[in-house]
C-alpha cells in the first residue's frame, strides 16, 4: 500500500470522522465562550491584546466550523447540477476558504505576538500603539493580505495547469 493509499483509509474511517467532529465541535463551543466573554465585558475591550484575542476566537471557530462540515457533513452532501450545486462545488469542495482561514489566524498569532512585544521591549510607547483603531486596521489588512495571497496561489496554480479548471471561477 501506498501513503496516499493509507492516507485515504485513515480520512475515511468512522473513528477518524467521528474524533475530529467532536474536536471540531469543543473548538466551536471554546471559542463561542471566548467571544461571548469579550463581547459582555467593557473592560476587555479597551485592550489591544483582548481585541486581537477575540478576533483570533471568531478566526478559528470559522475554521473549526469549515473543518467540520469537510469531515462531517460533506461525504453526506450530493449536489445538483443547478446553480446551487455548482456554487456548493466551487466554495465547498475546494479548500479555499478553508486555507484562507488558516492563514488567517496564523496572521492573527502573528499579531498578537508583535503586540506582546511592543508591550515588553517598548512599554513607553506601547500606550501610543495600542489603540482600538489601529489594532481594527491591522486586522482589516491581515485580512486582505491573506486573501489576496490564496488568490494568488489559485489564480498562479490554475494558470499554469496544476489544478483542475473546473472547480475554480
Amino acid at each position: 500500500m501506498t501513503n496516499a493509499t493509507i492516507e485515504f483509509f485513515v480520512q475515511d474511517s468512522f473513528w477518524f470522522k467521528a474524533v475530529s467532529s467532536v474536536e471540531n465541535m469543543a473548538a466551536i463551543l471554546i471559542n463561542a465562550f471566548v467571544i461571548f466573554i469579550y463581547s459582555g465585558s467593557k473592560d476587555l475591550k479597551s485592550g489591544s491584546t483582548n481585541t486581537l484575542f477575540a478576533s483570533l476566537a471568531f478566526v478559528d471557530m470559522c475554521t473549526a466550523t469549515c473543518f467540520l462540515f469537510k469531515v462531517a457533513v460533506q461525504p453526506l452532501i450530493k449536489p445538483n447540477a443547478d446553480i446551487f450545486g455548482e456554487v456548493f462545488c466551487r466554495v465547498f469542495y475546494t479548500t479555499f476558504l478553508m486555507w484562507g482561514l488558516i492563514m488567517n489566524s496564523w496572521l492573527h498569532i502573528i499579531l498578537i505576538t508583535l503586540d506582546r512585544f511592543i508591550a515588553v521591549v517598548y512599554p513607553h510607547y506601547y500606550k501610543q500603539y495600542a489603540h482600538n483603531k489601529r489594532v481594527h486596521a491591522m486586522l482589516l489588512m491581515s485580512s486582505y493580505v491573506v486573501l489576496r495571497t490564496v488568490k494568488d496561489l489559485v489564480v498562479f496554480f490554475y494558470t499554469h495547469g496544476l489544478l483542475s479548471k473546473r472547480i475554480f471561477i
